[in-house]
């Protein structure tokens, strides 16, 4: 993380300056998505957090096609949802609970 002058960090609790530098720089492409509607920063969200998301499914259906399968329904929601996302959440912590979410439905049906 970046550090800064004492003062700046004194008047910022450390950590949440780090987790607040960290959620804006990784919420950058969601919200030029929401913003434009850009297919280049869609794909920079899908690239950066496929790996994750895929593995979260595998390791929740043990089904390497159904987890392709719900990864890709993951990001067809995220597609759709974007705007109603809060500019304060972090897009990780989005995704993993909407991954989550998809898996226990499949496990259901």
């Amino acid at each position: 993380c970046l550090r800064f002058s004492r003062d700046f960090v004194t008047f910022f609790n450390g950590r949440q300056l780090c987790k607040e530098l960290s959620t804006r720089t990784m919420n950058q492409p969601l919200q030029e998505f929401v913003q434009t509607g850009s297919p280049k920063a869609f794909g920079s969200i899908v690239r950066l957090h496929t790996d994750a998301v895929y593995s979260q499914c595998l390791r929740q259906l043990k089904d390497p096609a159904l987890a392709e399968e719900v990864t890709q329904q993951v990001f067809i929601t995220l597609a759709r949802k974007a705007p109603k996302i809060s500019r304060n959440a972090v897009l990780a912590g989005w995704l993993f609970n909407t991954t989550c979410n998809h898996c226990a439905d499949i496990r259901r049906a």
